[in-house]
């Protein structure tokens, strides 16, 4: 069995704060949305189905001025 490819995050653009970054990125088919400051504590959002990353917008929104937001497609 190999190994899965390896994905490297760019670093964040910055964005309205001086310490908030958000980008976009797909990894294996998967699109992946990172928010919130790149030094901050991570945390995983996770959908059920049929829903999407919009879910979580507005938690997102509180959550990032102090977690580094992950949601998944």
């Amino acid at each position: 069995m190999r190994a899965p490819p390896e994905a490297t995050i760019p670093p964040p653009t910055a964005t309205t704060g001086s310490s908030h970054a958000q980008h976009a990125l797909r990894i294996d088919g998967v699109d992946v949305r990172i928010d919130g400051p790149a030094d901050a504590p991570p945390i995983v959002l996770l959908h059920g189905w049929p829903d999407t990353l919009q879910l979580w917008d507005g938690t997102v929104a509180a959550l990032s001025r102090h977690y580094r937001c992950i949601r998944f497609t």
